[in-house]
């Protein structure tokens, strides 16, 4: 079964002849009309809304249960050449047929379905957005499907405020209220093969006495120099209006080798999808960064196993060849929250799980603990200097002499006279310790 295509022009009811509706919707400003398309997809037994399933990981239809078929946009997922960027930018869309509505405040752009809402910006929270006709770009090559729907984010996040001691209750709240929006993100993947050189120092340590007897210990310095190169397979690169969010870098990586597949609209149909913000040819340089970590490692690594104790790496040149890319599409489930005024988010990695986001600070609750704390100081310095006093007070009583032990015995009482003999007595056996 494939899922139905029906036209709509200027509001006309759809045609269900058809295998896709392809919605025009018109939106009037003081400045220009604007014609954005939305898609959405039919069940072809009954009508109803088809969606991804992720815990079915099937595309289906909501109503009826019914699995479709997933027709990805080309068989495959190809790399591109990079020095071919900028001419197949220009000649495409990235999403074909969805409407794309622009955040005022981040200037995230976001494609949405005709039956999705939009209304608040999922990357900031802020409610400033409107409808903006797509500019050129390339379309997605790959996208990695959900594996958490979003009850199962939603636990991953409330274990994850339950360990933030700190937070306010209200925070603990939003796990309750279901604010998560699922939204794949743009990153672009490149693979390249570097070759270059370094120089550097390899250190020999070594000890040593001086005339006076001491010890020391200092390090010899010899230049060394080689060469590198390595492989990189699908280096990623966050495209995100919010790419250099903290938050967003915790939650990576994703698998994009083994757990991607072919992009289909289908995909993510029911979710939302932000338009790449970095192009594609700049956002090399931050992949070249990784490539000139990787080689500085790899170069300490070459100086260690030339038998030195330490390595300093001064410099590494590089080139890269065979450099591809591609467009993919990666899920995030995403929160936004308010809290004094204050807007926090809070990402879940839709594949992994993973959790990071902002911490709001409960002020009672610091307080309480500090007070805690303080207490328990108070406690321990209260126990430890009781015991100091005791120690100075204590006297051990001092050891009698025999003369004194003499004059105890003299005293005439029983008891004396028994510790008199017992102490005096150079041998100790039964006789005398029955008197």
């Amino acid at each position: 079964a494939r899922s139905l295509r029906v036209t709509v022009t200027s509001g006309i009811v759809p045609d269900q002849r058809f295998e896709r509706w392809n919605l025009m919707q018109q939106t009037i400003s003081a400045e220009e009309v604007k014609t954005v398309q939305t898609e959405h997809f039919l069940c072809p037994n009954c009508g109803g809304n088809l969606r991804y399933d992720i815990k079915r990981q099937l595309y289906c239809c909501e109503s009826c249960g019914s699995p479709d078929e997933i027709i990805p946009l080309h068989e495959g997922i190809r790399e591109y050449p990079l020095d071919g960027y900028h001419s197949r930018e220009a000649q495409n869309v990235a999403f074909e047929g969805a409407s794309c509505v622009f955040c005022q405040n981040c200037g995230a752009q976001i494609l949405f379905g005709q039956y999705d809402t939009a209304t608040v910006c999922p990357m900031c929270g802020s409610t400033q957005v409107d409808v903006k006709k797509q500019e050129s770009g390339i379309p997605p090559e790959g996208i990695v499907p959900f594996r958490l729907d979003q009850k199962e984010a939603q636990e991953k996040f409330h274990a994850w405020i339950k360990k933030r001691w700190f937070a306010p209750n209200s925070l603990k709240k939003t796990y309750q209220e279901g604010r998560l929006t699922g939204l794949y993100i743009p990153f672009w993947t490149y693979d390249a093969k570097a070759d270059g050189w370094f120089t550097g120092r390899g250190g020999r340590t070594r000890t040593y006495r001086d005339k006076d007897g001491h010890t020391h210990t200092t390090t010899d310095w010899y230049p060394v120099r080689g060469s590198v190169g390595q492989f990189f397979n699908d280096l990623q690169v966050c495209a995100s209006e919010k790419s250099n969010s903290k938050y967003l870098n915790d939650v990576l990586p994703y698998d994009t080798v083994n757990d991607i597949k072919p992009y289909s609209p289908q995909y993510i149909s029911g979710f939302q999808a932000e338009k790449y913000a970095w192009r594609g040819d700049a956002c090399f340089r931050l992949a070249e960064r990784m490539i000139k970590d990787a080689l500085e490692s790899q170069a300490r690594d070459s100086i260690l196993a030339m038998g030195y104790d330490q390595a300093q790496v001064l410099e590494v040149q590089f080139s890269c060849s065979n450099v591809t890319y591609k467009h993919v599409l990666l899920p995030l489930w995403s929160a936004v929250f308010s809290h004094k005024g204050k807007l926090y988010q809070y990402l879940i990695n839709g594949e992994t799980g993973k959790v990071s986001g902002g911490r709001p600070y409960s002020a009672p609750k610091i307080v309480a603990a500090v007070l805690a704390a303080i207490a328990v100081l108070a406690g321990l310095y209260f126990l430890i200097e009781s015991a100091g006093a005791y120690a100075a007070e204590y006297h051990p009583p001092a050891a009698q002499s025999q003369a004194q032990q003499v004059d105890l015995a003299e005293s005439g009482s029983p008891a004396e006279e028994i510790l008199s003999r017992v102490s005096l007595s150079p041998l100790w056996d039964e006789t005398k310790a029955d008197v």
